[in-house]
């Protein structure tokens, strides 16, 4: 699996051929609609869980620098969800309880990773169906297996990982 870390370190600091970001680009044109600038590398990557626990990158400078992913639904916009939060005042632990609705939007920046993230979203991950990353002028597309959200992909995973355990623990 790639990782803004990996490609840094594999590609150095040189750019991509065009060839190869035009065709990245007529491939993925929806892309274009979260391009600030100018591309110097771009990629697809098949997802491996170890993007789930993968920090984002943050950048010395500004926050604007920092990677961002996106999670993405089959329309190709950034997936939300409502969440109504319940407090008291501070200072107030009698007081009544005041409701608040809260957007959880599915982007993950500043060091964070997309376990934080897919704890909050709840059910939203099934509606994932694509992770694009963001590192200064790279991009990296992550794709699931046909037709499978990220939910569903992650519910498949921890069938193997529990399978993997399993076989483990009976070969000692």
């Amino acid at each position: 699996m790639k990782t803004q870390e990996k490609v840094e370190r594999e590609a150095g600091n040189y750019p991509m051929p065009s060839t190869k970001i035009n065709g990245f680009m007529e491939e993925f044109p929806w892309i274009r609609r979260y391009i600030a600038g100018a591309i110097d590398k771009a990629y697809v990557s098949v997802i491996e869980s170890e993007l789930l626990s993968y920090p984002t990158r943050k950048s010395m400078y500004s926050g604007e620098l920092d990677e961002k992913l996106l999670l993405l639904d089959k329309e190709k916009e950034v997936v939300c969800r409502k969440m109504l939060k319940k407090y008291r005042k501070k200072y107030h632990y009698f007081g009544p309880l005041i409701s608040e609705s809260e957007d959880i939007s599915g982007v993950v920046s500043h060091g964070n990773n997309l376990d934080s993230l897919i704890e909050k979203l709840g059910k939203v991950v099934y509606e994932v169906y694509w992770i694009v990353s963001f590192y200064r002028k790279t991009i990296i597309i992550y794709k699931f297996p046909k037709g499978v959200s990220l939910g569903e992909w992650m519910d498949s995973e921890a069938v193997k990982e529990k399978d993997n355990f399993k076989k483990e623990v009976e070969e000692i």
